[in-house]
């Protein structure tokens, strides 16, 4: 398995960027700058709640790159809820950065993920790119969509209890939203200079709402840059074509 692609690769040839459309804006900036040539594939976020769904999506995505066109296909994604695992490279070399999810992409690496992991394993972390395409009415729990099935149970809290019989509401609601114990803290992670005061106001009501604490925390486009422009070293996997993704892609030390 490779962990390079030779610095000797032909400069003419083009990347194909396959990413989450959650990192448009920042993917909008960064290839605009870049000395790189990009044909760029967006997929909706919707596709992250069915991870076998996505896999299938994604391997149609690679396996139409051309080595004629290509000479690397960068995928925009981590693991994913075990999503990239089983990917295999097509005709050209597949990069993908070794973390878990997004977060680490916002974060700016891993390294500073595990590091916030450690002051504070309980964080649920809220990135305004996601809310803003997620959209439609009710709380930004529900709107963030990440927490699938959970959150889909406490919309429809109500509908349970009476299925149940009268005076079961309280016990529904209370089993039904008990995953709000595990976090501690509601984390914005903004990755713009100009904040959205109203978004601010909204995530603190909602981290206050649930009794967790609230911040707010600066994100680095530094990983998606490296990702998009290299060097493709130790935080990335770099897979020769007909090669598989693992199916866990711990970090290089």
């Amino acid at each position: 398995m490779k962990d390079s692609i030779s610095p000797e690769a032909p400069k003419r040839k083009r990347r194909k960027l396959i990413a989450c459309s959650v990192f448009t804006r920042q993917i909008t900036r960064i290839s605009g700058t870049s000395t790189c040539a990009f044909d760029i594939d967006l997929t909706g976020n919707f596709l992250h709640e069915n991870p076998k769904f996505l896999r299938r999506a994604l391997q149609t995505k690679i396996n139409t790159a051309s080595a004629a066109l290509y000479e690397a296909v960068i995928l925009g994604y981590g693991m994913c809820g075990g999503a990239a695992t089983g990917l295999k490279a097509g005709r050209v070399p597949l990069v993908i950065p070794r973390v878990h999810d997004c977060i680490s992409l916002f974060l700016g690496s891993h390294e500073r993920y595990i590091k916030e992991f450690h002051r504070e394993p309980g964080t649920f972390w809220f990135i305004p790119e996601y809310l803003e395409r997620r959209g439609g009415r009710g709380s930004l729990l529900r709107r963030f969509g990440g927490l699938g099935e959970v959150v889909e149970s406490e919309m429809n809290c109500h509908e349970s209890s009476k299925k149940m019989g009268p005076g079961n509401e309280a016990f529904v609601r209370s089993e039904m939203t008990a995953w709000k114990k595990r976090y501690r803290r509601g984390v914005l992670l903004e990755m713009t200079a100009s904040a959205d005061e109203e978004l601010v106001r909204k995530v603190a009501d909602e981290s206050s709402r649930n009794g967790w604490e609230f911040s707010r925390m600066k994100g680095s486009p530094r990983l998606l840059e490296k990702l998009l422009n290299g060097p493709w070293d130790e935080e990335f996997l770099v897979l020769a074509p007909g090669e598989e993704v693992p199916s866990f892609l711990p970090p290089r030390t």
